[in-house]
Protein backbone atom coordinates (compact mmCIF):
# COMPACT_ATOMS: atom_id res chain seq x y z
CA UNK A 1 0.00 0.00 0.00
CA UNK A 2 1.19 3.68 -0.75
CA UNK A 3 0.99 6.20 1.63
CA UNK A 4 1.33 9.81 -0.17
CA UNK A 5 2.67 12.75 1.78
CA UNK A 6 1.64 16.31 0.33
CA UNK A 7 3.36 19.85 1.92
CA UNK A 8 1.11 22.18 1.73
CA UNK A 9 2.25 24.32 3.89
CA UNK A 10 3.49 27.50 2.00
CA UNK A 11 7.30 26.96 3.46
CA UNK A 12 9.67 23.62 3.18
CA UNK A 13 9.00 20.73 6.00
CA UNK A 14 11.13 18.78 7.33
CA UNK A 15 9.28 14.90 8.01
CA UNK A 16 10.45 12.59 10.80
CA UNK A 17 8.55 9.23 10.51
CA UNK A 18 8.59 7.16 13.26
CA UNK A 19 7.57 3.36 11.83
CA UNK A 20 4.96 0.80 13.07
CA UNK A 21 5.23 -0.43 16.22
CA UNK A 22 4.32 -4.27 15.57
CA UNK A 23 6.16 -7.01 13.30
CA UNK A 24 3.45 -7.42 10.85
CA UNK A 25 3.87 -3.82 9.25
CA UNK A 26 6.63 -2.27 7.57
CA UNK A 27 7.39 1.00 5.83
CA UNK A 28 10.09 1.78 3.47
CA UNK A 29 10.44 5.17 1.67
CA UNK A 30 13.30 7.40 0.50
CA UNK A 31 14.46 10.23 2.50
CA UNK A 32 14.24 13.54 1.01
CA UNK A 33 15.19 16.17 3.85
CA UNK A 34 13.18 19.25 3.26
CA UNK A 35 10.16 18.82 1.33
CA UNK A 36 9.00 21.66 -0.60
CA UNK A 37 5.95 23.42 -1.41
CA UNK A 38 3.62 21.27 -2.94
CA UNK A 39 5.85 18.55 -2.93
CA UNK A 40 5.09 14.82 -2.07
CA UNK A 41 6.47 12.18 -0.67
CA UNK A 42 5.55 8.04 -1.18
CA UNK A 43 5.62 5.40 1.93
CA UNK A 44 5.37 2.20 1.17
CA UNK A 45 3.13 0.22 3.80
CA UNK A 46 4.12 -3.88 3.70
CA UNK A 47 1.84 -6.13 5.64
CA UNK A 48 2.79 -9.60 6.92
CA UNK A 49 0.32 -11.69 8.44
CA UNK A 50 1.23 -14.45 11.46
CA UNK A 51 0.92 -17.99 9.87
CA UNK A 52 -2.73 -19.28 9.68
CA UNK A 53 -3.48 -16.53 11.86
CA UNK A 54 -6.57 -14.90 10.15
CA UNK A 55 -7.27 -11.32 12.74
CA UNK A 56 -7.72 -7.91 12.86
CA UNK A 57 -4.20 -6.20 13.08
CA UNK A 58 -3.79 -2.59 13.91
CA UNK A 59 -0.98 -0.22 14.09
CA UNK A 60 -0.13 3.70 12.98
CA UNK A 61 2.51 5.41 11.58
CA UNK A 62 3.40 8.38 13.15
CA UNK A 63 4.75 11.99 11.35
CA UNK A 64 6.74 14.66 13.45
CA UNK A 65 6.91 18.13 11.34
CA UNK A 66 7.32 21.57 12.11
CA UNK A 67 4.77 22.45 15.42
CA UNK A 68 2.28 19.58 14.18
CA UNK A 69 2.35 15.87 14.94
CA UNK A 70 0.03 13.03 12.27
CA UNK A 71 -1.14 9.92 12.93
CA UNK A 72 -1.54 7.56 10.54
CA UNK A 73 -3.99 4.26 11.60
CA UNK A 74 -2.85 0.92 10.05
CA UNK A 75 -5.89 -1.38 9.91
CA UNK A 76 -5.92 -5.23 8.79
CA UNK A 77 -8.23 -7.60 8.64
CA UNK A 78 -10.03 -10.51 6.82
CA UNK A 79 -12.86 -10.45 4.26
CA UNK A 80 -15.19 -12.77 2.43
CA UNK A 81 -13.52 -12.68 -0.67
CA UNK A 82 -10.55 -10.73 -1.61
CA UNK A 83 -10.80 -11.45 -5.15
CA UNK A 84 -14.21 -9.23 -6.21
CA UNK A 85 -14.55 -5.54 -5.59
CA UNK A 86 -18.27 -6.34 -4.83
CA UNK A 87 -19.74 -9.03 -3.33
CA UNK A 88 -23.32 -8.24 -3.81
CA UNK A 89 -25.36 -7.39 -6.76
CA UNK A 90 -27.45 -4.53 -6.97
CA UNK A 91 -30.17 -5.55 -8.86
CA UNK A 92 -31.67 -9.26 -9.51
CA UNK A 93 -33.97 -9.66 -12.00
CA UNK A 94 -36.46 -12.92 -11.75
CA UNK A 95 -37.61 -12.24 -15.37
CA UNK A 96 -40.28 -11.11 -17.85
CA UNK A 97 -43.59 -12.38 -18.82
CA UNK A 98 -43.81 -14.91 -16.06
CA UNK A 99 -47.40 -16.52 -15.93
CA UNK A 100 -49.96 -15.84 -13.03
CA UNK A 101 -49.78 -19.43 -10.57
CA UNK A 102 -46.19 -20.26 -11.22
CA UNK A 103 -42.50 -20.15 -8.82
CA UNK A 104 -39.57 -18.70 -10.19
CA UNK A 105 -36.69 -18.93 -8.69
CA UNK A 106 -33.14 -17.49 -8.34
CA UNK A 107 -29.88 -18.41 -6.06
CA UNK A 108 -27.43 -15.82 -4.98
CA UNK A 109 -23.94 -17.24 -4.62
CA UNK A 110 -21.91 -15.88 -1.85
CA UNK A 111 -18.26 -17.42 -2.68
CA UNK A 112 -15.37 -17.23 0.05
CA UNK A 113 -11.56 -17.52 -0.66
CA UNK A 114 -11.44 -17.00 3.30
CA UNK A 115 -11.23 -19.65 6.01
CA UNK A 116 -13.24 -18.02 8.78
CA UNK A 117 -16.90 -17.84 8.83
CA UNK A 118 -18.67 -14.78 8.93
CA UNK A 119 -22.54 -13.76 9.79
CA UNK A 120 -24.88 -12.46 7.58
CA UNK A 121 -28.40 -10.54 7.76
CA UNK A 122 -30.83 -9.48 5.60
CA UNK A 123 -33.10 -6.98 6.36
CA UNK A 124 -36.63 -6.70 4.05
CA UNK A 125 -36.27 -2.49 3.55
CA UNK A 126 -39.30 -2.96 0.90
CA UNK A 127 -41.13 -6.00 1.21
CA UNK A 128 -43.55 -7.36 -1.44
CA UNK A 129 -45.75 -10.23 -0.57
CA UNK A 130 -44.76 -12.22 -4.42
CA UNK A 131 -40.94 -12.17 -3.47
CA UNK A 132 -39.81 -14.27 -0.36
CA UNK A 133 -35.76 -14.17 0.32
CA UNK A 134 -34.72 -17.24 2.54
CA UNK A 135 -32.72 -17.57 4.71
CA UNK A 136 -32.59 -14.35 6.25
CA UNK A 137 -29.75 -14.74 8.58
CA UNK A 138 -26.74 -17.06 8.99
CA UNK A 139 -23.10 -18.25 8.43
CA UNK A 140 -20.98 -17.52 5.70
CA UNK A 141 -19.01 -20.40 5.97
CA UNK A 142 -14.64 -20.14 4.73
CA UNK A 143 -13.75 -21.32 1.44
CA UNK A 144 -16.94 -22.58 0.83
CA UNK A 145 -20.18 -21.43 -1.17
CA UNK A 146 -23.52 -20.33 0.23
CA UNK A 147 -26.46 -19.31 -1.29
CA UNK A 148 -29.69 -17.33 -0.45
CA UNK A 149 -32.52 -18.34 -2.19
CA UNK A 150 -35.03 -15.49 -4.11
CA UNK A 151 -38.69 -16.94 -5.13
CA UNK A 152 -41.43 -15.04 -7.29
CA UNK A 153 -44.66 -16.31 -7.48
CA UNK A 154 -46.90 -13.65 -9.60
CA UNK A 155 -50.60 -13.18 -8.32
CA UNK A 156 -51.53 -10.34 -10.57
CA UNK A 157 -50.13 -8.87 -13.85
CA UNK A 158 -48.50 -6.66 -12.74
CA UNK A 159 -44.47 -5.42 -11.69
CA UNK A 160 -43.52 -6.69 -8.30
CA UNK A 161 -40.08 -4.86 -6.72
CA UNK A 162 -38.62 -5.50 -3.28
CA UNK A 163 -35.22 -3.84 -2.07
CA UNK A 164 -33.81 -5.58 0.79
CA UNK A 165 -30.33 -5.00 2.59
CA UNK A 166 -27.82 -7.29 3.80
CA UNK A 167 -25.15 -6.87 6.52
CA UNK A 168 -22.26 -9.00 7.15
CA UNK A 169 -19.67 -9.27 9.97
CA UNK A 170 -16.72 -8.07 8.45
CA UNK A 171 -14.99 -5.36 9.93
CA UNK A 172 -15.97 -1.62 8.62
CA UNK A 173 -18.35 -2.77 6.50
CA UNK A 174 -21.60 -0.83 4.96
CA UNK A 175 -24.87 -2.47 4.13
CA UNK A 176 -25.70 -3.48 0.83
CA UNK A 177 -29.04 -3.07 -0.71
CA UNK A 178 -30.64 -5.42 -3.81
CA UNK A 179 -33.33 -4.94 -5.86
CA UNK A 180 -35.47 -7.15 -6.91
CA UNK A 181 -38.01 -7.09 -9.80
CA UNK A 182 -40.00 -9.42 -11.43
CA UNK A 183 -42.94 -8.61 -14.10
CA UNK A 184 -45.45 -10.78 -14.71
CA UNK A 185 -47.08 -9.26 -18.19
CA UNK A 186 -50.25 -10.99 -19.45
CA UNK A 187 -49.29 -13.48 -22.17
CA UNK A 188 -50.30 -12.32 -25.80
CA UNK A 189 -51.70 -15.77 -27.64
CA UNK A 190 -51.95 -16.34 -31.18
CA UNK A 191 -55.71 -15.41 -33.30
CA UNK A 192 -57.11 -18.65 -33.38
CA UNK A 193 -57.84 -19.98 -37.22
CA UNK A 194 -61.21 -20.49 -37.69
CA UNK A 195 -63.31 -21.99 -41.31
CA UNK A 196 -66.26 -19.56 -41.51
CA UNK A 197 -67.50 -21.54 -44.29
CA UNK A 198 -68.26 -24.22 -41.87
CA UNK A 199 -70.80 -21.61 -39.76
CA UNK A 200 -72.23 -20.19 -43.06
CA UNK A 201 -74.66 -17.05 -42.63
CA UNK A 202 -77.47 -16.64 -40.55
CA UNK A 203 -78.35 -18.74 -36.68
CA UNK A 204 -75.42 -20.88 -37.86
CA UNK A 205 -73.44 -17.68 -38.16
CA UNK A 206 -74.75 -16.86 -34.19
CA UNK A 207 -73.41 -20.28 -33.21
CA UNK A 208 -69.93 -19.69 -34.32
CA UNK A 209 -70.06 -15.93 -32.59
CA UNK A 210 -71.07 -18.24 -29.50
CA UNK A 211 -68.29 -20.51 -29.63
CA UNK A 212 -65.58 -17.97 -29.74
CA UNK A 213 -64.82 -16.32 -32.70
CA UNK A 214 -62.31 -13.58 -32.80
CA UNK A 215 -63.96 -10.35 -32.94
CA UNK A 216 -62.51 -9.14 -35.75
CA UNK A 217 -63.56 -12.04 -37.83
CA UNK A 218 -67.09 -12.12 -37.03
CA UNK A 219 -67.38 -8.07 -37.82
CA UNK A 220 -65.80 -8.71 -40.64
CA UNK A 221 -68.00 -11.57 -41.72
CA UNK A 222 -71.63 -10.04 -40.19
CA UNK A 223 -71.42 -7.71 -42.94
CA UNK A 224 -71.63 -10.89 -45.32
CA UNK A 225 -74.95 -11.82 -43.79
CA UNK A 226 -78.16 -10.37 -45.61
CA UNK A 227 -79.59 -7.05 -44.16
CA UNK A 228 -82.81 -6.02 -43.06
CA UNK A 229 -84.39 -3.58 -45.10
CA UNK A 230 -85.89 -0.67 -43.41
CA UNK A 231 -89.80 -0.63 -43.28
CA UNK A 232 -91.83 0.92 -45.95
CA UNK A 233 -91.86 0.47 -49.52
CA UNK A 234 -91.30 -3.12 -50.62
CA UNK A 235 -88.55 -4.33 -52.77
CA UNK A 236 -89.52 -4.45 -56.58
CA UNK A 237 -88.19 -7.24 -58.88
CA UNK A 238 -86.31 -6.98 -61.66
CA UNK A 239 -89.42 -6.77 -64.18
CA UNK A 240 -90.80 -3.81 -62.26
CA UNK A 241 -87.85 -1.85 -62.11
CA UNK A 242 -87.96 -2.69 -65.74
CA UNK A 243 -91.18 -1.40 -66.73
CA UNK A 244 -91.49 2.06 -68.15
CA UNK A 245 -93.77 4.41 -66.44
CA UNK A 246 -96.89 5.13 -67.76
CA UNK A 247 -96.52 7.74 -69.92
CA UNK A 248 -99.98 8.52 -72.46
CA UNK A 249 -99.96 7.52 -76.15
CA UNK A 250 -100.66 10.58 -77.90
CA UNK A 251 -100.96 8.87 -81.40
CA UNK A 252 -103.33 6.99 -80.76
CA UNK A 253 -105.00 8.14 -77.89
CA UNK A 254 -107.75 11.08 -79.72
CA UNK A 255 -107.96 13.13 -76.75
CA UNK A 256 -104.89 14.40 -77.33
CA UNK A 257 -106.02 16.17 -81.37
CA UNK A 258 -104.56 15.03 -84.56
CA UNK A 259 -100.82 14.71 -85.16
CA UNK A 260 -99.03 17.50 -87.19
CA UNK A 261 -96.48 16.51 -89.51
CA UNK A 262 -95.15 18.61 -92.86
Amino acid sequence: MKLRLINNSPAPQRLHILPPQTSFFKIRYQKKGMIPTGVAEDIYVQFTPAANEYKYYYDSVRIHCDGDKILIPIHAFPVINSTVDELFPKMIDMGKGCSIGQSYSKQLQIESNCPVDFEYQIELVKPHPDIHVSPLSGDILGLKTTAIDFTYNPKSNSTAECEIEVRTSEFDSQPKRIRIVGNAAPSVLPPKQIDIATYGAGANFQKGLSEGLADDQASRWKDLQPRTLLQGRPRQNAQQRAAPVGIPNVLSNPSFGPVLSN
